[in-house]
């Protein structure tokens, strides 16, 4: 197997590559027994039947799937190895976690889970009065693992009632409870007023939800984000700071965002809520370049938090508009000196495949052996996103490292793009 994470003079690995994983001294390398999981990102709830493939360092593959609790387990596995993952509904894996030692993996997925299910609901809110001629109006709605994108209008005193609708897109049954939110301000951010309220969403229907009548609020003080970078040009744009605001039972809502290097803004102090925000700087000569890091998810009423964002790596192979041979490899650098987990989005011939691996150096063939499509094409791209929460991918797929909440799981990122040809 070649490189990446298992890359023997990366990672001390004693195989040199296209060895077939002998030990120096001849004899075959001790395999572990591998026991892990499978939860589904989005519910916490464990993924039945989901197909994968370990590849160990000696090149043997083994095909297992998940029992009824999500579990799954695969004997006699040379470390480091490969674990690919299939996707619903197709044959071929499309996710693949590179270079693990975990022998427990805990591997927090999400997948293409079904039908797509989506209903309609009309809300009105009767807006007080905010001290002003003109108050905004935001609204959201949450249920379950199902977001809406959410409305935000302007009412004025002479027409104090707001109207929008919202729709959902959900899973599984053909209804879902949801909860909405309505929160009033005004431009000073000196008053609030909140209010909610609950409904049952129909697939291919259209609720009308009760009318929601915000009451006033207390401001919960001033919420600060500071943005700090690591390893990014200084020719690059000041970063975008935006803001979010998460409400009981989980609906979020934009606040105000700046482009600053510190932003501060007033919160309601709504019991349960919680505040956060992400920062994205790029690179004002190729927008798919950027970086971007995001805050740990706090209480209202928290005064100051703090995002780091680190510099993209650069990509050695391929050159933007190269060819590349199947025997060749993706290979980066990041230069920044932080250890990071990196996610490869890797697409060509009509399919996409995301990679993970803490190496800087995977090849076609290493993908090809877990079964990944790589069909030679000429729309080939891959994105490099360099994630920092995580040191490894082991780290990710420890216990701790998958009980860790959406929110604090990227701290920071940064990606650049490249379009090549994929050739036998």
């Amino acid at each position: 197997m070649d490189g990446g994470s298992g890359d023997a003079e990366a990672k001390g690995d004693p195989r040199t590559p296209g060895d077939g994983g002998v030990a120096p001294d001849g004899a075959t390398p001790a395999g572990s027994a591998i026991a892990g999981s499978v939860i589904d990102m989005w519910t916490n709830q464990p993924m039945a039947s989901i197909g994968m493939r370990l590849v160990g360092a000696d090149g043997v593959a083994q095909d297992v799937v998940t029992d009824t609790s999500g579990k799954f387990s695969a004997p006699n596995v040379v470390l480091p190895y490969d674990l690919a993952i299939l996707r619903d509904g197709t044959l071929t894996p499309v996710t693949g976690y590179l270079g693990l030692s975990q022998v427990t993996p805990r591997v927090r997925w999400g997948s293409d889970r079904g039908s797509q299910r989506s209903g309609d609901v009309k809300i009105a809110v009767d807006v007080p009065s905010c001290g002003a001629d003109r108050c905004t109006v935001m609204v959201a709605m949450r249920g379950g693992d199902s977001d809406s994108p959410g409305s935000e209008g302007v009412v004025t005193m002479g027409a104090p009632r707001f109207e929008t609708t919202l729709s959902m897109r959900f899973f599984g049954p053909t209804t879902r409870a949801a909860t909405i939110w309505a929160v009033v301000k005004n431009a000073a951010g000196s008053y609030y007023a909140a209010g909610s309220t609950s409904v049952t969403v129909s697939d291919g229907g259209t609720t009308i939800a009760p009318a929601i009548a915000p009451k006033a609020v207390a401001v919960a003080g001033t919420f600060s984000v500071e943005a700090e970078s690591v390893g990014i040009p200084l020719t690059w744009s000041v970063p975008n700071i935006a803001p979010f605001l998460r409400l009981p039972s989980g609906p979020q809502m934009y606040l105000p965002q700046v482009s600053t290097g510190l932003l501060s803004t007033t919160v309601p102090q709504i019991p349960g809520a919680s505040a956060w925000a992400g920062i994205t700087y790029r690179d004002p000569l190729d927008r798919n370049t950027y970086a971007q890091a995001w805050t740990k998810e706090v209480p209202v009423g928290t005064t100051l938090v703090k995002a780091k964002a680190y510099g993209p790596p650069t990509i050695l192979q391929p050159q933007s508009g190269a060819d590349l041979a199947m025997a060749d490899a993706i290979e980066w650098d990041d230069g920044v000196g932080t250890p990071a987990t990196y996610y490869l989005d890797v697409g060509g011939a009509g399919s996409w495949l995301t990679l993970l691996t803490d190496g800087t150096r995977v090849s076609f063939q290493r993908l090809a052996a877990l079964g990944m499509t790589v069909t030679p094409a000429a729309d080939w791209n891959v994105q490099v996103n360099a994630n920092r929460p995580f040191a490894s991918v082991d780290e990710l797929l420890s216990p701790a490292g998958a009980a860790v909440p959406w929110s604090d799981r990227f701290s920071a990122s940064s990606t650049t793009t490249r379009a090549f040809s994929l050739v036998p």
